[in-house]
């Protein structure tokens, strides 16, 4: 299974002004900002217990899932509540489910998130729930068994995770928080197998960026890269991996992966004509292979 986890890809650039500095005219006013994304992708990690189909008590479970920002409130299956304590969005663009070393891929009908904020009668809390089931998960098989659903359901009862029940930009208000996770499986006799989280806590929940992860390999053929043409097609190669991972299509991350790939035989060519340092064309190579391990196995 690719099992890499990257807890956190985090990737700044600045630029030290003197306190003595002129201000900058017109012509040399800093650009506007990045246009923000229209979506929202996460990836999500935690453990299940699988014993009762073959597999181990702790069973990790990786789920990427991706929303646009501007799915109508209340286009999910549960709509929005009268009392304006939670609304339900669908369609999901992605979700993805690897447990173990299998991997599954759905979209669309079937896949959606709740946003609840102080919703409740007897347990008042906020939540966030995403989830795939029919008929996204018709034909989906994992351990050799139909997938029914698949549900987890974060849930904050300090009730500080929410201040409304719009879809979250990012995962930062995730993090930590109390889950509940249980995967649906049903056998051929029709009978429902569960496998549910072995944690009560949320391992880890962060922001899927690949496009980020592609820039620290850039970072690391500016390191160890000294000639300028292996230089500039080693970087070419990493741009057009770029392009691929930066839209929904999953064909164009399998087309990511293959690029990657390219830009392995790229170095291993490079360290053979003796244009790479043996130390440069391994750091090369462990950035590519952890940016693999960070794509979907599914693809």
């Amino acid at each position: 299974m690719k099992n890499t986890r990257l807890s956190a890809l985090v990737l700044s650039t600045g630029i030290a002004l003197s306190s003595l500095a002129l201000a900058p005219t017109a012509a040399q006013a800093a650009p506007p900002p990045p246009t923000p994304e229209p979506y929202a992708e996460f990836d999500y990690f935690t453990y299940v217990d699988a014993r009762q189909v073959g597999g181990e008590e702790s069973t990790p479970v990786r789920v990427l899932f991706r929303y646009d920002l501007d799915l109508p409130t209340g286009s999910g299956p549960s709509g929005s509540s009268q009392d304006g304590t939670f609304d339900s969005y669908e369609p999901l663009s992605r979700f993805i489910l690897e447990v173990g070393n299998e991997c599954v891929s759905m979209s669309g009908e079937g896949t959606a998130v709740t946003v609840s904020n102080d919703a409740g009668t007897t347990s008042v809390e906020d939540s966030f729930t995403f989830r795939a089931e029919a008929p996204a998960t018709n034909g989906e098989k994992l351990l050799g068994l139909q997938v029914q659903s698949a549900l987890f359901n974060i849930i904050d009862a300090q009730k500080i995770m929410f201040d409304g029940t719009s879809l979250p930009t990012g995962p930062e208000p995730l993090q930590g928080k109390n889950q509940q996770a249980v995967i649906e499986l049903a056998r051929p006799d029709g009978s429902r197998v569960t496998l549910p989280s072995t944690l009560t806590k949320v391992l880890s929940m962060t922001r899927f960026d690949p496009a980020a992860a592609i820039g620290g390999i850039e970072e690391a053929v500016a390191l160890h890269v000294q000639d300028r043409n292996l230089n500039t097609t080693l970087l070419a190669t990493l741009d057009r991996a770029r392009g691929y991972v930066t839209d929904a299509s999953l064909a164009n991350d399998a087309k990511a992966e293959q690029t990657l790939t390219t830009f392995t035989n790229q170095v291993h060519a490079a360290q053979r004509a003796q244009k790479i340092t043996q130390e440069g064309a391994d750091a090369l190579l462990s950035s590519a292979s952890v940016v693999g391990d960070y794509l979907p196995s599914c693809l």
